[in-house]
């Protein structure tokens, strides 16, 4: 073994024991949280049926926690330093061209992965940066509009927030425009990313269609755009 593949080797392991730690702790994290809400509850004068169900279901979300990280703990692994890695990718889909109006979309499960899920003081909200065309037919009843609007639109109703303290975040659709006195989305096609800054990760790619009816594509390209806390 070479000088070097040793020192990846040894910087492999070392991580792989920092991640364990860190694992363990935040194990120990939780099951002392659920552990002090249980004893609370049983301290009650009067322990119903529904506080038993409540608790139940408080340590069995708990167990299936543990259960997961040490899952990914030792599923993901560690890479080499500086591995490129691949992220998942969203799609999210707006059909103007029925209705008129944007349908309410699932919220959808982005995790942190790797190693960077694990001993990280995670932030509340994740970053979102859209850029996109739109296709905006020069006859409709809101003309001129352009790509630039498209993107402040999406990122208006689009918000990633972090589920608890789970190293896992919650993309959804929130504030839709009021057609009443906006004109709402802008028809096109968008891509963007989520991502966070502290640390420096990239969660998921986006890919975004706001369909509306077919027209030539018109418009200019949007500068990517970060919202978020």
């Amino acid at each position: 073994m070479t000088e070097d593949r040793a020192s990846l080797a040894w910087d492999r392991v070392g991580r792989m024991m920092q991640q364990t730690a860190a694992t363990s702790q935040q194990m120990s994290e939780r099951n002392l949280d659920t552990w002090s809400k249980v004893s609370t509850s049983l301290r009650k004068k009067k322990y119903s049926a529904d506080d038993m169900a409540r608790d139940a279901a408080t340590l069995l979300t708990s167990a299936m926690d543990d259960i997961a990280d040490v899952w990914r703990m030792w599923t993901i692994g560690v890479g080499a330093l500086n591995e490129a890695q691949g992220i998942p990718t969203v799609f999210l889909y707006f059909d103007l061209a029925r209705t008129g109006q944007a349908k309410v979309l699932d919220p959808v499960l982005i995790e942190v992965r790797g190693e960077d899920r694990f001993g990280r003081k995670l932030p509340k909200h994740a970053k979102i940066a859209v850029n996109g065309r739109s296709a905006v037919d020069p006859h409709h009843q809101h003309p001129g509009r352009t790509s630039r609007d498209g993107v402040a639109d999406l990122l208006r109703c689009l918000v990633a927030r972090r589920i608890g303290k789970s190293p896992a975040y919650k993309l959804e659709t929130v504030h839709y425009p009021d057609k009443r006195h906006h004109p709402g989305l802008v028809p096109g096609v968008y891509d963007g990313v989520v991502y966070l800054t502290d640390p420096p990760l990239p969660l998921a790619n986006l890919r975004i269609l706001v369909e509306g009816p077919a027209t030539d594509v018109e418009g200019e390209e949007g500068e990517p755009t970060p919202a978020g806390d």
